[in-house]
């Protein structure tokens, strides 16, 4: 019976000892030649890699194309600041809606129309007792 826990206590220390091995040996890789070789290969390419993104985009930002962009834009957001783009966008909307609620004005009183010459018909069907289904209302007007 003695055995047993001296046996659990031997594989304890074994993955104590494991443990302490494979941070040693992560340690000495990290630390080796090889690995600070490699990080500064990584650094140095990211450091190449940024100096020629920020060369490319003072290139472009000096070349007419990007000019012509910059001029463009300005151009446009003056448009839209001025009075008169307002004054247009406004009466344009205003157009609109008179125009949508003029149409559905259209639309109920054709319907108004068709309810009130309807509705006789639809009392006489009831007094003679037969299911006539209700008249619909005519199509609006296009």
């Amino acid at each position: 019976m003695d055995n047993k826990p001296e046996s659990e206590g031997n594989i304890r220390d074994e993955f104590g000892n494991l443990g302490k091995n494979l941070v040693e040996m992560l340690r000495t890789a990290w630390n080796s030649a090889e690995a600070t070789r490699v990080q500064e290969e990584v650094a140095s390419g990211l450091n190449e890699l940024g100096t020629t993104l920020r060369r490319e985009a003072e290139n472009f930002a000096s070349s007419p194309t990007a000019q012509q962009i910059k001029d463009e834009m300005h151009q446009v957001g003056e448009r839209v600041r001025s009075t008169e783009f307002q004054s247009s966008v406004q009466h344009e909307l205003l157009t609109a809606l008179q125009t949508v609620n003029s149409e559905l004005q259209k639309v109920i009183d054709n319907w108004t129309a068709s309810q009130s010459k309807s509705a006789p018909s639809q009392s006489s069907a009831e007094q003679a007792g037969t299911d006539q289904p209700p008249s619909e209302p005519p199509a609006p007007e296009a």
